[in-house]
């Protein structure tokens, strides 16, 4: 490998073998693009729900890209998505369009990477929580086939999801045989929008009054400080209910949607509400 330091050799491995899930815009211009010959990126705005940036590839082609809402988020008086712009989640899937892999396996002094074979669909199901395909497992407590331990996942919408909330749908059978691991997150997730509107309200409250809240000190990491609560918080904690309830109205419809269907085979597609 060429001369890189571990942290950004480490980033550019994840993105030679696709796993980018955890990286975003302030990794890409700090660690990522320093390493790579021609790749840009200018911040337009650094808001968390606003977020605008563009970025060039070395073939002179530049790209927009914002936050965007989700097409869950029809008709609840979200604004419409902005089509001169690709959403922030698309950032990858452009830029390796625009050679970017390549690049990375040069900065490494690498070949091509040449994934494993795909694992075989054969005892696999749909969890109902992340509804990522998962393989089963019979357990003795448990109502037949369900999911084995699979960890930290992300929802099918946003990623709003954490891992305990995965360990928990192990409880339940996939989702091909069973709506109720949907319909338990559906009831969990209708708590986080009250707790995160309440969150709203008390922002609002703090900022009206000049109010302080804790968070963590960016110079002195693991230390939290006091400040005074800003618009962008109220704007950043409108954000996240408007996240949280497009994740409820999509568990809300595959509820509804829910019918008894065959476990996944090996030689037939996913069904449409399998996250590849």
């Amino acid at each position: 490998m060429n001369e890189l330091d571990p942290k950004t050799q480490a980033m550019l491995l994840k993105i030679r073998k696709g796993a980018t899930a955890a990286i975003d815009h302030n990794k890409l211009l700090k660690v990522v693009f320093p390493a790579l010959s021609g790749w840009k990126l200018e911040m337009i705005d650094k808001n968390r729900a606003t977020l605008k940036f563009s970025i060039t590839a070395p073939n002179g082609k530049t790209q927009l890209f914002k936050r965007q809402p989700s097409s869950w988020s029809a008709g609840s008086g979200v604004p419409a998505r902005d089509k001169t712009a690709m959403g922030d989640w698309e950032t990858f899937r452009w830029m390796k369009d625009q050679g970017l892999v390549a690049d990375v396996n040069a900065a490494l002094g690498m070949e091509e990477h040449v994934p494993a074979s795909r694992r075989s669909k054969d005892g696999t199901g749909t969890c109902p929580v992340c509804f990522r395909n998962i393989k089963l497992v019979e357990r003795i407590h448990s109502a037949g086939l369900v999911m084995v331990n699979h960890g930290y996942t992300q929802g099918p919408n946003h990623g709003y999801h954490k891992g305990d909330d995965c360990a928990a749908s192990r409880r339940f059978r996939p989702y091909e045989l069973s709506s109720e691991g949907t319909e338990w997150a559906a009831e969990a997730m209708k708590g986080t929008v009250e707790n995160l509107k309440d969150r709203v309200s008390t922002l609002k409250d703090l900022l009206a009054k000049g109010g302080t809240i804790n968070v963590y000190d960016k110079r002195a990491p693991n230390q939290i400080r006091a400040r005074k609560v800003e618009e962008y918080d109220v704007r950043a904690a409108e954000q996240d209910v408007k996240v949280a309830q497009d994740q409820l109205n999509f568990y809300i419809k595959m509820v509804a949607d829910w019918k008894l269907r065959d476990l996944p085979k090996e030689n037939e597609p996913f069904a449409a509400f399998v996250k590849d």
